[in-house]
């Protein structure tokens, strides 16, 4: 449809994102959204806060834009969206902001209107001028809670979403999905989606069950630094020798099915 709307997002505290830290994101955009629990918080979500998840059927975007980080390119976050998730990847040119307008546009819209009023915000040194502060308020004096910031952003992001663009013809993003809908298109929806997010997360890997045919040595799975047992896989010394595709989930690696 071309709404211009932010999917998802997640706010990652370190030097940079890695692959994992994308692929939950891109699983946050097949997941239903809810306005935060903004209680004893001084914001509030707008009346019409929207993000495209909160729609009925949870409808799934068709194409998605992203900025081109090395995160992108690791091989599991390829496996993932290539093989697992039957996704075409597309780059524009590197080095040539152009090729890649709308996300572009999108992380210039968030940190000239959002970003750079936090505490401690500034406009970044350029050719033609020195860095130039925004922010009135100290950093130091004002330090961030990674849930604060988060519903933060929620509010903001959600802001975004149902606020005019010019790009179209000063309508929000919600409102092009929304029309594209009543005038009878067919957004792409699944049964499967609730499943793909989940193996959006998970780590495939190949194992082979080890052991002994003779039973003096229970089957089992060596993998990383862990070696994987389990009450249904003891009996079965038919599998020791056998290769599986076995899977965990990207924040627990107690588990190996």
């Amino acid at each position: 449809v071309g709404s211009r709307s932010c999917a998802s997002w997640q706010v990652v505290i370190d030097e940079s994102y890695d692959q994992f830290d994308l692929l939950r994101t891109l699983a946050v955009g097949l997941t239903p959204w809810q306005p935060r629990e903004l209680s004893g918080r001084r914001m509030r979500h707008l009346p019409n806060a929207w993000m495209p998840t909160a729609m009925p059927s949870l409808p799934r975007a068709l194409k998605l834009s992203l900025d081109n980080f090395s995160g992108h390119l690791a091989k599991h976050a390829r496996r993932t969206m290539l093989h697992h998730q039957l996704g075409v990847y597309r780059f524009g040119v590197a080095g040539i902001p152009q090729s890649r307008p709308e996300i572009e546009a999108f992380f210039k819209v968030i940190e000239q209107k959002v970003l750079r009023f936090l505490a401690g915000g500034f406009e970044p040194e350029t050719k033609s001028r020195v860095e130039q502060k925004v922010s009135t308020r100290r950093a130091a004096d004002y330090p961030i809670f990674q849930d604060l910031l988060e519903d933060f952003l929620d509010v903001a992001i959600s802001t975004y979403n149902v606020s005019a663009h010019t790009e179209l013809h000063n309508r929000s993003p919600r409102e092009v999905a929304e029309r594209y809908i009543e005038l009878g298109g067919m957004p792409l929806r699944s049964t499967r989606t609730a499943d793909d997010a989940r193996d959006m997360r998970r780590l495939r890997v190949q194992v082979t069950i080890r052991g002994s045919k003779a039973g003096d040595v229970l089957p089992h799975v060596n993998y990383g630094y862990g070696t994987y047992r389990g009450d249904t896989l003891n009996p079965r010394t038919d599998l020791v020798g056998e290769k599986f595709d076995g899977f965990i989930e990207d924040e627990d690696a107690r588990y190996l099915t």
